[in-house]
């Protein structure tokens, strides 16, 4: 994916695709209950929850999609993270694609992780299920600490109509903390199975 300049008043800033693992996709994740987002009379905002633990750090840059395999039922909403460890990179900045089945599933929503801070600026969203895509890019409002923390970068509420057994595909980078590219050691999306109701 390619690097784009992004602007942010009043200092421009380079926005890099974003996004470093803290695990292997040999990893078993471990799994809790996960953390009810929305309800009657919600506004349908993903909050920064981490629904099915903290991965496995590691020493490498890294992005991927947390939890490593999703288990879902049709109909039923369902949250992904956008996990980068950063390795010994501060991170200041990072951009994502997450690719799905078009047509059988959906993004719901798409709200930053803690990974950039409690409120990071927000470059762009879009949601395109028809394409089965979403973007996403922020930015850290602040000082970037070397090296970053693991977290999430973003963590989507998706959906999915029918059985399937696929797999959710990730682009991501990150910008350090000169807004320099950081090389990512991988970038990992995540199985996904889905079963009837």
């Amino acid at each position: 994916m390619a690097l784009r300049p992004w602007i942010a008043p009043p200092v421009a800033v380079l926005l890099v695709v974003s996004v470093a693992a803290c695990t292997s996709p040999t990893d078993e994740p471990t799994r809790t209950a996960p953390t009810p987002t929305s309800g009657p009379g919600s506004s349908g905002v993903v909050e920064s929850s981490v629904p099915f633990g903290t991965p496995t750090p590691s020493a490498e840059a890294r992005a991927f999609l947390w939890p490593a395999h999703i288990d879902a039922l049709a109909g039923v909403p369902f949250e992904v993270a956008v996990w980068v460890n950063p390795g010994a990179h501060g991170v200041s900045s990072g951009e994502l694609t997450v690719s799905y089945p078009a047509g059988a599933c959906q993004v719901e929503s798409v709200a930053p992780g803690a990974l950039l801070g409690a409120e990071p600026l927000v470059g762009f969203q879009e949601i395109d299920n028809d394409a089965g895509t979403t973007r996403f890019a922020a930015a850290r409002i602040g000082p970037t600490e070397t090296p970053s923390s693991p977290g999430p970068l973003a963590s989507l509420r998706m959906t999915c109509a029918e059985a399937l057994d696929d797999r959710l595909g990730l682009e991501a980078a990150i910008a350090d903390a000169g807004f320099e590219a950081a090389p990512l050691a991988g970038v990992e999306g995540a199985g996904l199975t889905v079963a009837a109701r």
